[in-house]
């Protein structure tokens, strides 16, 4: 069972991203070792938890397992996603944003904390305002 996590404050957006380490976003949704958890406001990053991901089981069963994992985020950010996992995480109403390229975790949320800063696109908005 997974640690409980904080409730997330107005003006913050949940935000999982799959690492194979804890400060590089290196994990594709199917193999990601974590998902790194923050919460992130125009004005503020907060780690909020790092989820390990224990697989096991036939593949659909790891991908339920792998959203269990991120179920409170608005956005998940990762290397890559396949087509059916994709749409189960839009499904429950996570965004998926893939970063090909992947990066330092620090430098993504902190781009993501200008965007919100300034005119997020509606889809951002949206998951900001969710409860």
């Amino acid at each position: 069972m997974r640690e409980q996590s904080p409730k997330r404050e107005a003006g913050f957006i949940r935000v999982a991203c799959a690492s194979n380490g804890t400060t590089e976003l290196d994990g594709h949704f199917g193999s990601a070792a974590r998902f790194q958890v923050y919460d992130v406001s125009p004005h503020e990053i907060r780690p909020v938890a790092s989820r390990s991901n224990h697989d096991g089981g036939e593949s659909l069963e790891k991908n339920a397992q792998r959203l269990s994992l991120i179920r409170d985020c608005q956005l998940l950010c990762l290397l890559s996603i396949g087509g059916p996992a994709a749409a189960r995480v839009t499904q429950a109403g996570i965004m998926p944003m893939k970063f090909p390229k992947g990066g330092a975790t620090q430098a993504i949320l902190d781009e993501l904390k200008q965007r919100l800063g300034n005119t997020p696109p509606p889809w951002l908005e949206k998951a900001m305002s969710a409860p």
